[in-house]
């Protein structure tokens, strides 16, 4: 990210805002690669998962989860975001099967496997004596979602960003929600997975694979069916006394604005707010969490990249950005913070 998102320490930017409350530190999380080492290959460069820890704690912190088949580089701009200002641990764990120089097709990925790792950074949060907060990208931002309706340690706010709560209804709200629901019980049907194209997922982007393989798709899949039945005890008296910050793309084919605006019916009073980008910006999925773009990078034999380095800018990535970033990141992140800061006060429902 860069320095223009946040203010210096110990002060206020030009909105008034809080100023960075101290650098992170010690951003890798050797714990959670003792509890799940990756398998013969190790990772590709900048795909591991990421603690990050605030000189000045706050007493909160959040677990942000990453989209299928990207890394915990996708988020860490909200990652950082949530440390430098609002003083959060940051908890960014590495899904199974996810981030692997020889990912084999994915082979063997599981929800379950996922929860696995949801939990233990929910551990790893709790054991600091924080309030946890919990969020992520797209089918994180399902995780997310179920973890904090099911898992009594998340006893703070949810923060979904393009969050896969079901798929392909964006812009055709009957035929697109049936053809959605249709595409997910396929993909649920581990014969459907067969017709998989079992082409390399190795590819130029260095922090997510090149395609989506379809039993990945079905994890997902099954994830969304498990969070509708969670979610269904809500709808009748409006329960969900958590809150929720949604934030998403209107030109995202992949969200369902639907399934969100049901989402918001069953938050308390108050509790629920949206960021949307308009349609006219053309951000894709992902982008919706870039502060920056991601470029490609020359990929090797073995899954690495030329140059695995972060901190290259524009000028020096080869060819057009992969992932174009969020036009209004900043935006955002004021959004955000607001929402973050001020836990108790009112919030309005309307998009911002």
């Amino acid at each position: 990210m860069t320095d223009t998102h946040f203010a210096a320490a110990g002060g206020r930017d030009q909105h008034g805002r809080k100023g960075d409350p101290g650098p992170a530190v010690n951003p890798a999380w050797p714990e959670y690669l003792q509890a799940f080492p990756p398998p013969a290959g190790g990772l590709r460069p900048g795909c591991g998962p990421r603690r990050l820890l605030p000189e000045r704690p706050s007493g909160r912190a959040v677990v942000l989860l990453h989209g299928l088949t990207d890394s915990p580089r996708y988020l860490l701009a909200i990652g950082q975001l949530f440390c430098h200002r609002l003083g959060y641990r940051v908890y960014l764990p590495l899904l199974a099967g996810h981030g692997l120089r020889r990912p084999r097709g994915m082979a063997g990925v599981s929800l379950q496997a996922w929860k696995e790792n949801v939990a233990f950074a929910l551990d790893a949060a709790v054991a600091a004596g924080d309030r946890v907060s919990i969020g992520g990208l797209s089918t994180g931002g399902a995780l997310a979602l179920q973890a904090a309706c099911t898992d009594p340690r998340v006893a703070g706010d949810i923060y979904l960003f393009a969050a896969a709560l079901h798929l392909f209804d964006n812009g055709l709200p009957l035929l697109g929600r049936r053809l959605g629901r249709l595409i997910e019980w396929l993909l649920r049907q581990r014969s459907f997975h067969l017709l998989d194209n079992r082409r390399p997922l190795i590819g130029t982007n260095p922090y997510r694979y090149a395609r989506v393989p379809l039993a990945a798709a079905g994890e997902l899949c099954r994830l969304i069916a498990e969070l509708d039945t969670t979610l269904a005890a809500y709808r009748q008296d409006r329960r969900l006394a958590k809150r929720v910050f949604a934030a998403w793309s209107a030109a995202d084919r992949v969200v369902s604005p639907t399934a969100l605006a049901e989402l918001a019916g069953i938050v308390k009073a108050g509790g629920y707010r949206q960021f949307v980008v308009p349609k006219e910006m053309a951000l894709a999925h992902a982008g919706v969490v870039l502060a920056e773009p991601i470029y490609p990078r020359a990929v090797q034999g073995d899954g690495s990249v030329q140059d695995p380095g972060e901190a290259q800018n524009a000028r020096g990535a080869a060819g057009p950005p992969l992932e174009g970033a969020n036009p209004l990141f900043a935006e955002m992140v004021a959004a955000i913070s607001d929402f973050a800061d001020f836990t108790d006060s009112p919030i309005d429902r309307k998009s911002d």
